[in-house]
């Protein structure tokens, strides 16, 4: 969160897509907790964690879309 001006939502998934860790409105300018197994890191606006409902260990799916 080195430079930024907001708070986000981060979101930890390991290399099997599951969540392996969850930071709910980081604030800026502070360090998240090291996830070990964490191979892709996704930044999410404050409120996407808990609206939802992600939780440790859930199965992500990617979808690409066609653009118009």
């Amino acid at each position: 969160m080195w430079g930024m001006r907001y708070a986000l939502d981060i979101l930890f998934s390991d290399g099997q897509d599951r969540v392996v860790g969850l930071e709910a409105s980081l604030a800026p300018w502070r360090l998240s907790k090291h996830y070990r197994q964490a191979t892709r890191v996704i930044e999410l606006p404050v409120g996407t964690l808990e609206e939802s409902g992600t939780c440790l260990g859930d199965q992500l799916i990617f979808t690409v879309l066609d653009n118009p």
